[in-house]
């Protein structure tokens, strides 16, 4: 059952009153109860070096994802190990102060090579004749009595042989097409004697007349067709010519190409032109 407060009547509300009144106005008796004090501001914890930090993004598919990339909060790397690098690489490059470069030895001059070395050098290089070989070693600032005391010792090795030399580039240049005379004329001029030069043009034709070289060098220009016109057949005649084929021989051939039989013994000489370089 709820307690109903009771209204005091007027004669006992006055005593209530004179009984509480003194106690409201003495001072409380007991103090209220301190507020607790603000906790102490803590200091921000200290700013670590600016870094490479992984990027985080989102997927157009949901869910997060890590990017391997590195960014740079400051937008420039400034730890010290980068320092330590970027230090290294401006000394190496010669940037760093005078008194912080290591001193380099010096390096040891490497001798002048003497004649015959530069000689053994040339021969290894390519072959070359007497003649040749002094002027490569002139070329080179050697001097004279150095010259000869060097291509001395070359034939004495047996490094030196115009003879065989000039046996084999004749061989080369008969399969080029040249007649025998052109090729003992640029044997001659490479410094073979002239007489070595005329065997060697001659043992590289293997006995063939010059009428038969005329018709090799021009099938091998042509390579089994036939000749077309007027115009080319001029031109076949000015090479066969240039190539030390005398111009007999270069119409003879030129006819057997184009009739396709064997010439006559008569050979008329308006059929070269006035302006072919006859040898």
């Amino acid at each position: 059952m709820r307690a109903v407060p009771r209204r005091l009547p007027p004669s006992e509300r006055q005593g209530f009153l004179r009984l509480v009144e003194p106690l409201a106005r003495e001072p409380q008796a007991r103090e209220a109860p301190a507020a607790p004090a603000a906790p102490a501001a803590r200091a921000p914890p200290p700013r670590a070096a600016p870094g490479p930090t992984a990027e985080v993004g989102v997927r157009p598919s949901g869910g997060t994802f890590v990017s391997s990339r590195k960014s740079y909060p400051d937008g420039k790397k400034s730890s010290a190990r980068s320092e330590a690098t970027s230090r290294g690489r401006k000394s190496a490059r010669g940037d760093a102060p005078e008194e912080a470069r290591p001193e380099r030895a010096p390096k040891h001059a490497r001798p002048e090579p003497t004649a015959t070395e530069r000689a053994l050098r040339m021969i290894a290089a390519a072959a070359r004749t007497g003649q040749e070989l002094d002027r490569a070693l002139a070329r080179a600032k050697v001097a004279p009595d150095e010259r000869a005391a060097a291509l001395a010792r070359m034939r004495e090795l047996g490094y030196i042989d115009d003879a065989a030399l000039a046996q084999s580039r004749a061989r080369r240049l008969v399969g080029k097409g040249d007649s025998p005379r052109l090729i003992a004329r640029r044997l001659m001029q490479q410094g073979v004697a002239a007489e070595a030069a005329q065997s060697a043009a001659k043992e590289a034709t293997e006995g063939a007349s010059e009428d038969e070289l005329a018709a090799a060098a021009l099938e091998k220009k042509l390579r089994g067709r036939p000749v077309r016109d007027e115009k080319e057949r001029k031109r076949l005649l000015r090479h066969l010519l240039q190539h030390g084929h005398r111009a007999s021989s270069a119409v003879k051939a030129l006819r057997m190409a184009m009739d396709g039989a064997e010439p006559d013994g008569s050979f008329d000489s308006t059929e070269v032109d006035a302006d072919v370089d006859v040898e």
